[in-house]
């Protein structure tokens, strides 16, 4: 009797952590049922978004004397008056802080769309765009984007692609060695969002693989072991880093 007590006593502080590391992938954004995932618990760090509840914006430039620096969240969330529930870092850019490739905030191209071959993530084929458009959000190819005729409201260029047309993108290996902190984005519909930041290093196969065991059939890197995420409602309160574009969730009053 003493053993079972002894025992009770050390699984219950073990179950409650567990159920606080579960909490971090399931009760986040705005109620959308978690699906299956074959990761170990607490490997990612999962923000699921509903458009109807808020709404997707793109900031560049936009902090404290114009810092395109993720630190200026601090400005967003006050100037938004808290609203602001969800960012995490959009894309990749240059050393001065610039989008390497298209960018689009609130109707105006501030950086055409980049088509150039090269070295890197980005340029590793096909890389593609995320964007918010008058029928909602989407991810696709870089070469899809061009024939698209909706008028485009936000868009961050990025790459590669990690999901699309509902296959992972043949380029990864599975089994690579090829291990870092990633982040990427994924629209199961026109309303919803997936977001995911990885806690520990991943190669990009199986990265892919939890978006697509997540229903995406098209899902976007967004950048490596320099992403970060402001989650309050997970406790992840990130506002290091230097980074070009910033993603922010501003929830409806």
């Amino acid at each position: 009797m003493k053993v079972f007590k002894t025992l009770s006593l050390l699984l219950i502080p073990l179950v409650f952590v567990m159920g606080f590391l579960v909490l971090r992938q399931i009760y986040v954004g705005v109620d959308i049922l978690e699906r299956s995932s074959p990761a170990p618990v607490g490997k990612y760090d999962v923000v699921k978004l509903n458009l109807n509840e808020g709404r997707l914006e793109m900031f560049w430039e936009d902090g404290v004397d114009g810092d395109p620096r993720f630190s200026s969240l601090r400005s967003m969330i006050d100037e938004y008056d808290g609203r602001i529930t969800f960012a995490t870092n959009g894309g990749m850019f240059d050393i001065d802080g610039d989008p390497i490739g298209l960018y689009i905030e609130d109707g105006v191209e501030l950086k055409s769309i980049n088509q150039n071959s090269g070295y890197g993530n980005f340029h590793l084929e096909p890389n593609g765009v995320f964007y918010i458009s008058e029928d909602g959000a989407a991810v696709t190819t870089t070469r899809k984007f061009l024939d698209i005729s909706e008028e485009v409201k936000y868009a961050t260029q990025s790459g590669p692609m990690l999901v699309f047309d509902g296959k992972i993108n043949e380029q990864f290996t599975e089994g690579s060695e090829n291990l870092h902190i990633r982040s990427g984005v994924c629209a199961v519909t026109q309303d919803e969002l997936v977001f995911i930041i990885s806690n520990e290093r991943v190669n990009f196969f199986e990265f892919a693989s939890e978006f697509l065991n997540r229903g995406c059939t098209d899902a976007l890197y967004l950048d490596g072991f320099v992403s970060k995420m402001y989650a309050p409602d997970i406790g992840r309160i990130e506002s290091g880093g230097a980074f070009g574009v910033v993603i922010g969730f501003i929830k409806s009053l």
